[in-house]
């Protein structure tokens, strides 16, 4: 039978740079769990920000970890306040580094996962008051203000399953294109590093897709192992987890609470896919790729 271990390896590999949190080996976690070799150790990595990363983390994932892809899920207001923060904490030292730039020799995508398609969905579950009052404060630059009544409006009843179900159904376009850099011929985009800011929630959504497709047969790779990897966020992100509270509550509105994993978030996505798609095939073949194709190349180059 396979161990628990929640606490132990999220903790060493988090832990092994200085302003990287919750980042690890997807394959490593998973084989920990299994108890045996079934997913290729040093090709696919999650974590949460990179804006922080000191020059000591970023030489360790481009000559210890070799990372060749990077892969950020974040919104542009996400990069955005996060740039400007720096600005306003380094002006007093030497110039300030930019946060939007890769922070390692790589080569970065960002994808959004809070795409329009998405954003636009939240939008059509405001009051036309809320909707109106939201559209008016994104034109005039007011962020943080539009997100805030989203949340509390939206974002709030939906949960963290809940918006994770939404981003199946509306941000398509955008898991494609995830799908097709990991694809890219010749297997050069590896080893990737797949990351939002706490690397937890799209970063796990992102991560569960990928492993479904691993899943030649539930005894090989089982739902319990995909879980054990989301579930180790809970300590890869306990050394920030007052940063990322205050985050959470102050610029998006919302709960302490989501600043936590969700404990059933992988079993109610599975349950998900496979209710509207009929499982992970089905879904991929939903957002325009061609399932069989997709899953075979991301087993050869993921499987041990």
């Amino acid at each position: 039978m396979a161990k628990d271990t929640h606490t132990t390896l999220g903790i060493e590999q988090a832990n092994s740079f200085e302003q990287i949190f919750n980042f690890r080996d997807v394959g490593a976690a998973v084989n920990e769990f299994l108890g045996k070799r079934v997913v290729r150790e040093g090709f696919l990595f999650r974590s949460g920000r990179l804006d922080e990363a000191t020059p000591q983390d970023r030489a360790k994932l481009v000559q210890e970890y070799a990372i060749k892809t990077v892969i950020d899920l974040r919104t542009n207001t996400e990069r955005i306040v996060r740039h400007e923060r720096s600005i306003a904490h380094e002006s007093s030292n030497s110039a300030p580094k930019n946060p939007s730039e890769p922070p390692l020799s790589s080569n970065t995508h960002r994808i959004l996962v809070i795409g329009k398609r998405l954003e636009l969905a939240l939008l059509l579950k405001l009051s036309w008051f809320n909707f109106f009052k939201t559209i008016f404060l994104l034109i005039l630059g007011y962020r943080l203000e539009a997100i805030k009544i989203m949340s509390r409006e939206v974002i709030i009843p939906q949960g963290l399953g809940g918006m994770g179900r939404m981003a199946l159904l509306h941000s398509r376009k955008e898991i494609r294109r995830m799908f097709e850099i990991l694809t890219t011929p010749g297997g050069s985009s590896f080893p990737v590093l797949i990351h939002c800011t706490q690397g937890k929630d799209r970063t796990g959504l992102m991560i569960l897709i990928i492993l479904l497709c691993l899943q030649t047969s539930p005894s090989i790779l089982s739902d319990l192992a995909i879980d054990h990897d989301y579930q180790l966020s809970r300590a890869g992100l306990l050394p920030i987890r007052e940063k990322m509270v205050v985050e959470v509550t102050g610029d998006a509105g919302l709960p302490a609470y989501f600043a936590d994993i969700h404990p059933n978030f992988v079993e109610e996505m599975v349950e998900f896919i496979g209710q509207h798609w009929g499982g992970i095939s089905g879904y991929l073949t939903s957002i325009g790729l061609d399932a069989d194709a997709m899953i075979g190349e991301l087993r050869e180059r993921l499987l041990v």
